[in-house]
C-alpha cells in the first residue's frame, strides 16, 4: 500500500502543484505524460499517488477535482492490489530498458504486458516511474514514442529531482508540474499539528527538512531520528573543524554517522502492483546513497548556522539551537567569505552523491578540500 494520500485534499504544502493538477484535469487533460521535479521529500510521490487515485477514479469529484475514494479502483489502489497502477524503481542506481520491455534472462518488462490492454478496474492504466534521471539512454530512448503518445487510457508520471538531470527528449514530451520546498513556519506548524511536535522542535525539524514534507514527516513519526541526526551533526562539526590527518578520521566518523541514519534506511514499501523489485543488494546501495545525501545535508546545515554565528554574532538565528556554542567555536574557525567557499564545497560533494560517486573517497576528498579552505 502506498504511504502517500490518496487525494490532493491531503497533500500538505504544494497548493500551486496541485492546483495546476486540477486544473488540467478538469480540462480534460486526463491523459498524456506528467514530469513532476522537485527536491526530494517535497511531496513529488505523494502527489504522484493521488493523481494516480484521480485519473483511474471512476466517479471523480470534479470541483474541486479529485477522487472519490469510494469507487472500486480508488479501493484497490488505497489497498495496494489495483493492477492497473504500476511503479518503476530503479534497479540498482539506474532504471533500465529490461524493465519496460522485455529482455532475455530478465523479468517480465511492464510496459510490454500491460501498454496494449485497456484498463478494465479504473478509467486509465498509470506508470509511475520513480527516479526518471536515472534512465540509461536506452531505456530513455524506448520510451520516446509511448511518452509522446501514448494510449487515450494511460497516463505516465515521471519523477525528478530536477529537470535539468532529465534527458531533453523525454523533457520535451512531458508536462513539467514543478514541485518546491514549503515554507518553514508553515510547515513547523503543520508538524504541531499533525504530529503533535513540540513548537521548538517542530521548527528544528522543519529547518533540517529544509522545508520538504516528505522528509519532515519521517523526522516527525521516528522515535529515534533526532538522536541520529544529533550524531551526524556532531560528525560534521568535527569534520569542519578539523586539520592535518584528522580531516580522513572525521570523513570516516560521517560516514559511519550516516550509516546511523536508521530512518532513511528503509525504502517506502510499494503497492503490490508495481514492478518487480530491485534486489537486496541494490536496495542497500540506495539506502546508503540516501544516508550519505542526508549526512552531507546536515554538514550543510552546520556550515550555514557557523556562516550566520560568523556574520551577525552570538545571538544570530541558527538551525542547530542546543548548539549554540559548540558551532559558535567552530564559526570562529574561519572567515565569512571561507564559510561560503566551504558551503559550495559541501553542495558540490551533495550532488555527486547523486551521481553515484563512491562515497568514501568523496568523502575524504571533501574534508581535505574543506580543510584547504581554512586558513585559520
Amino acid at each position: 500500500m502506498p504511504e502517500a494520500p490518496l487525494t490532493f485534499a491531503q497533500i500538505a504544502g504544494q497548493e500551486s502543484a496541485v492546483a495546476v493538477l486540477r486544473r488540467t484535469l478538469a480540462d480534460g487533460g486526463d491523459s498524456g505524460s506528467f514530469l513532476f521535479t522537485g527536491p526530494q521529500g517535497c511531496g513529488k510521490t505523494t502527489t504522484a499517488w493521488a493523481l494516480a487515485a484521480a485519473v483511474s477514479c471512476l466517479a471523480p469529484r470534479i470541483d474541486p477535482y479529485d477522487a472519490c475514494t469510494e469507487c472500486d479502483a480508488c479501493k484497490r489502489l488505497s489497498r495496494g492490489v489495483n493492477p492497473e497502477v504500476s511503479l518503476v524503481q530503479p534497479a540498482g542506481d539506474q532504471t533500465q530498458i529490461w524493465q519496460f520491455w522485455d529482455r532475455e534472462g530478465k523479468p517480465r518488462g511492464i510496459l510490454q504486458h500491460a501498454l496494449p490492454y485497456s484498463p478494465s478496474i479504473g478509467r486509465k492504466r498509470v506508470f509511475i516511474v520513480e527516479r526518471a534521471d536515472t534512465l540509461t539512454e536506452g531505456a530513455a530512448n524506448s520510451l520516446l514514442k509511448v511518452l509522446e503518445e501514448p494510449p487515450h487510457y494511460v497516463v505516465f508520471i515521471l519523477l525528478a529531482p530536477h529537470a535539468g538531470r532529465v534527458l531533453p527528449t523525454i523533457l520535451s514530451r512531458c508536462r513539467m508540474v514543478r514541485f518546491g520546498a514549503m515554507p518553514l513556519a508553515g510547515l513547523a506548524e503543520w508538524l504541531a499539528d499533525r504530529h503533535a511536535v513540540a513548537a521548538d522542535r517542530a521548527a528544528t525539524l522543519a529547518a533540517l527538512a529544509q522545508g520538504c514534507v516528505g522528509t519532515a514527516q519521517s523526522l516527525a513519526s521516528s522515535k529515534t531520528a533526532y538522536g541520529e541526526i544529533g550524531v551526524c551533526t556532531d560528525a560534521g562539526m568535527a569534520l569542519l573543524s578539523a586539520s592535518g590527518l584528522g580531516v580522513l578520521r572525521c570523513a570516516e566518523a560521517l560516514r559511519q554517522a550516516a550509516k546511523g541514519l536508521k530512518f532513511l534506511g528503509d525504502e517506502p514499501p510499494a503497492p503490490a502492483a508495481a514492478a518487480p523489485a530491485p534486489d537486496a543488494d541494490n536496495t542497500k546501495e540506495r539506502a546508503g546513497r540516501r544516508q550519505m545525501g542526508a549526512a552531507l545535508d546536515l554538514v550543510a546545515v552546520v556550515a550555514r548556522d557557523a556562516l550566520a554565528l560568523s556574520l551577525v554574532g552570538p545571538g544570530a538565528s541558527i538551525v542547530n539551537e542546543e548548539r549554540r556554542s559548540a558551532i559558535l567555536a567552530v564559526a570562529d574557525r574561519r572567515q565569512p567569505r571561507e564559510w561560503i567557499t566551504a558551503i559550495d564545497q559541501i553542495a558540490v560533494a551533495r550532488r555527486r552523491v547523486d551521481m553515484n560517486a563512491n562515497p568514501a573517497i568523496l568523502t575524504d576528498a571533501l574534508a581535505v578540500t574543506l580543510a584547504a579552505s581554512a586558513q585559520r
